[in-house]
């Protein structure tokens, strides 16, 4: 029994608790015992912003199709739009809706990210769409909080690339 799981035996009605060993669990990839725990707190805590932002993970992680209650709550506790938009833009990735991700993506891009997981969800959409007004935005607004990422530089240049090769057919 490791630590974390110690202190939520220990504190089995704790929403704190309850919400680290879940966090735990899928951190550790046990999905299934997550989510039952996850039912747990979600009857102990459910307006709480932290609750809701683990719900939106597991749903994620168990392609889970009502995450419009996580979203919901998320609103009516003052979640800000940078973490609703990232969580929206991340369940739209795992189930490929190339449509929602785009239009998504287009809103998170123009925010000042706050978070690394905003950032990093972003970069992916990125690379998924590969849209050149996309990039353009990214490259203006985000770019500059990026270190030195090989990997970045050549999506970019990619998506870049082909938009000159567009425009080189059409002059």
């Amino acid at each position: 029994m490791d630590a974390i799981e110690k202190h939520f035996r220990e504190r089995q009605r704790n929403p704190l608790a309850i919400r680290h060993y879940v966090r735990s669990l899928l951190d550790a990839g046990h999905v299934l015992e997550a989510s039952f725990y996850f039912d747990l707190l979600l009857a102990a805590d459910p307006d709480s912003i932290e609750t809701n932002k683990l719900g939106y993970h597991l749903a994620i992680q168990t392609f889970e199709t009502g995450v419009q209650r996580y979203e919901r709550a998320l609103r009516k506790a003052g979640a800000s739009e940078e973490e609703i938009y990232s969580l929206q833009l991340a369940y739209y990735l795992a189930f490929n809706v190339r449509r929602l991700i785009a239009d998504c993506a287009h809103c998170l891009v123009d925010m000042e990210l706050k978070k690394d997981f905003g950032l990093s969800v972003l970069i992916q959409a990125i690379e998924y769409v590969g849209e050149y007004e996309l990039a353009r935005k990214f490259i203006r607004y985000q770019y500059r909080r990026v270190g030195n990422s090989p990997h970045l530089d050549q999506i970019l240049k990619r998506i870049l690339i082909k938009r000159l090769v567009e425009f080189l057919r059409l002059a």
